[in-house]
């Protein structure tokens, strides 16, 4: 099959300042070439197997290796509508489909200059400007930290964790309303992140120093908020009936769509904090150094 990333301008703005991804779609025949193009032409789209581009594929009832996937790498623009074109070579039906493209966005809160403070008897907030074609966001945490064992101290290794703090934050409001908005969410409890900190890591001889954190926030497409969606709404249903299916590709099957993680890196922990993963009734048999 041959496959073009057609590019449409639209009217409205969104902010950001550009985007850098892939615009991928798998494939089990190799494409004829396709044109490139800028503005309102066309994008190359280039077959690579996935596994060697870094994204190993997960175990399952399809092939992983190789791992043909279709990149793109010009930089894909929120202020433009993309749609891509699937031409079969036996002459069939085209396949296409229409995406909006996700941009950076601000992460408000925390900033650069807080220092992070889990604690018990508080919730730790977090804010991000919304971003005008974002669905739906996860909330993901990595801890950094250093490991050496008692025998030798001085060994240290980097290593990293990470926390999934929240998942499926969902923004009904429409594109054009979500453009001045903002996204506002709370931890439960501090308490819960040395919890998570207790069932990651194993007690043992080790030595161990929180370095910092990092914040990610996944932001998800319509399109893929609507396939999401769809597979909960059919979790219910037994293995005898029969599931719906939800695709966007006209004359296809598949979802085309856009995700974008936003990153604020270097995120330090206040005194107390460090104390409590020393001292705390979660975290003290980890061998944590304040």
């Amino acid at each position: 099959c041959q496959a073009r990333c057609g590019v449409w301008s639209v009217s409205r703005r969104v902010s950001g300042h550009g985007l850098a991804s892939r615009c991928a779609l798998a494939s089990s025949a190799p494409p004829r070439p396709a044109a490139a193009g800028q503005g309102g032409g066309f994008v190359s789209l280039e077959r690579v197997d996935a596994n060697l581009e870094g994204f190993q594929k997960e175990e399952g009832i399809f092939a992983t290796s190789p791992n043909y996937v279709y990149k793109v790498t010009e930089t894909l623009k929120p202020t433009f509508r993309y749609k891509i074109i699937v031409e079969k070579n036996d002459g069939g039906q085209t396949a296409e489909a229409f995406t909006n493209v996700i941009g950076e966005f601000d992460i408000l809160f925390p900033n650069e200059n807080f220092l992070m403070r889990f604690a018990s008897d508080r919730e730790q907030s977090f804010q991000w400007k919304a971003e005008p074609n974002a669905a739906f966001y996860d909330v993901v945490l990595r801890m950094n930290y250093r490991e050496a064992i008692t025998s030798a101290p001085n060994d240290f290794e980097s290593k990293s964790a990470d926390w999934m703090m929240f998942t499926n934050i969902i923004d009904e409001r429409e594109p054009e309303d979500r453009s001045n908005g903002f996204v506002f969410v709370e931890a439960v409890d501090g308490a819960s992140f040395y919890q998570w900190v207790q069932a990651t890591l194993e007690e043992g001889n080790y030595i161990r120093e929180l370095v910092d954190f990092d914040l990610l926030i996944s932001a998800g497409g319509d399109e893929l908020d609507n396939y999401i969606n769809a597979g909960r709404a059919s979790s219910g249903l037994t293995s005898v009936e029969t599931l719906p299916v939800y695709t966007n590709v006209e004359n296809g099957l598949g979802i085309f769509s856009t995700r974008y993680t936003q990153s604020l890196n270097g995120l330090l922990p206040n005194n107390a904090m460090l104390d409590t993963l020393a001292t705390g009734p979660y975290t003290k048999e980890l061998g944590f150094r304040n």
